[in-house]
């Protein structure tokens, strides 16, 4: 399951709780949350107990970009 959000916001703890719901709902083995903005602290402290998601913020994710695209994230 992958989660998108083109967003300059923190994402919420909450937020990120509530995908891990939807993934063991849907029994995916895995969740990938891109951001184009970042996540709060407390969402990556929430994230770290859940090995089967995979938080991605804007850094990271304009790194991935031009590493295997060789292209910038447009903004």
């Amino acid at each position: 399951m992958v989660c998108a959000a083109r967003r300059p916001l923190v994402v919420s703890a909450e937020a990120v709780r509530n995908v891990a719901e939807v993934v063991e709902e849907e029994s995916a083995e895995r969740g990938i949350w891109a951001t184009t903005g970042s996540f709060h602290p407390d969402a990556v402290i929430a994230a770290a107990s859940l090995p089967e998601l995979r938080l991605i913020d804007g850094g990271e994710l304009r790194a991935l970009v031009r590493a295997h695209l060789g292209t910038e994230l447009g903004g």
